[in-house]
């Protein structure tokens, strides 16, 4: 898969949009999609019980189960994670990175999508061969 074949739904992003527009804090959330025609495709997003604070958050492990439980048994996936970073713009922290790495461990096209709600910017990334690389990506209905 080429780096630059990201699909999202206009309405998702919209979604992630509406999740982090909380500028207090750090929130996040799952990707869910799938690998089509050498897409990336990103159908939704989700969120859920969370700790947070202004520069980190942490997703409960209950959510995480209750999803893992839902999308076994699903043709979409977690196919990466959003997070905002409120005024910081948008990059990989070393936290993020480690984070990411697990997620590329577990699905070697995952992707994280980092939110600035007070800058209004956004930028897609992977790590490939421990570099941090944005992505370009396009919106579909």
């Amino acid at each position: 898969m080429k780096l630059k074949d990201i699909k999202i739904k206009k309405k998702t992003l919209q979604k992630v949009f509406n999740y982090t527009e909380d500028s207090s804090k750090e929130i996040g959330g799952l990707l869910i999609g799938s690998l089509a025609d050498d897409f990336l495709i990103i159908d939704d997003a989700i969120t859920g019980n969370q700790s947070s604070t202004p520069i980190h958050f942490s997703l409960s492990e209950d959510f995480l189960v209750e999803v893992a439980k839902k999308f076994g048994e699903s043709e979409d996936y977690i196919v990466g994670w959003f997070h905002s970073h409120p005024g910081f713009g948008c990059f990989l922290s070393s936290i993020d990175r480690a984070t990411q790495k697990i997620y590329q461990s577990l699905f070697k096209h995952a992707v994280a999508l980092v939110i600035d709600p007070v800058r209004k910017s956004h930028k897609f990334f992977r790590i490939i061969e421990e570099e941090v690389v944005e992505l370009d990506y396009q919106t579909f209905e």
